[in-house]
């Protein structure tokens, strides 16, 4: 998952295999938090059968899910994660314009 192809390719919908809950992301097109935005911001998709928006970061681990139509993946990770290596060196690019 250290690749973004990779992170990207966790959120294809996959045939299920047997005891396995893969699926697809479950959001529309619409949201901001969407496979592209999410893997840029480091995150793979881990989904559960309790929580089938779930994500994880390859470097710091952290899992997040309850994604809303607005949530930004780059602020998010930073918030929640403020001293995980990727979210200081890639997540808060986002907001550094100066």
């Amino acid at each position: 998952m250290e690749t973004l192809d990779g992170r990207l390719h966790s959120f294809d919908k996959q045939k299920a295999k047997a005891g396995s809950s893969k699926s697809a992301w479950p959001h529309p097109s619409t949201y901001f938090a969407n496979p592209r935005s999410l893997a840029e911001a480091g995150f793979y998709f881990k989904p559960s059968k309790t929580d089938p928006d779930n994500v994880a970061c390859f470097m710091c681990k952290k899992e997040l899910g309850g994604w809303d139509e607005d949530d930004n993946p780059f602020e998010v990770h930073v918030s929640k994660s403020p001293k995980c290596p990727w979210a200081i060196a890639r997540c808060s690019l986002e907001f550094d314009v100066d």
